[in-house]
Order: structure tokens, then sequence, then C-alpha cells
């Protein structure tokens, strides 16, 4: 990711449609290296499923 201007991440079920879908999202490795790269000034745009 350290190469990128810009990581646009793409809605959808991560962990399908269930309650804490988001917590378990967090606790995915590719989290860190998008806090990471967005703590250098990285724009990170998330795009929601619409819900």
């Amino acid at each position: 990711l350290a190469g990128f201007d810009l990581i646009l991440v793409p809605g959808g079920f991560s962990h399908g449609d269930y309650l804490r879908a988001g917590a378990l999202a967090a606790r995915s490795p590719v989290v860190n290296a998008l806090c990471e790269v967005a703590g250098r000034g990285v724009l990170v745009l998330g795009i929601c499923n619409g819900f």
C-alpha cells in the first residue's frame, strides 16, 4: 500500500449480514495497513453497502 496516493475500499458484506460484522472486519490485518498509510496522509475512501 506504500506506493499509492489514494486507496478506495469498496463496500459490501465483508463478513455477511450479521451483527458485529464491522467488529470482525476491524480485526482484519488489512485494517492495520490502512490505518498506517492513512496516518502518513494517504487518502482512504471507504464506500458503504448502502444500509
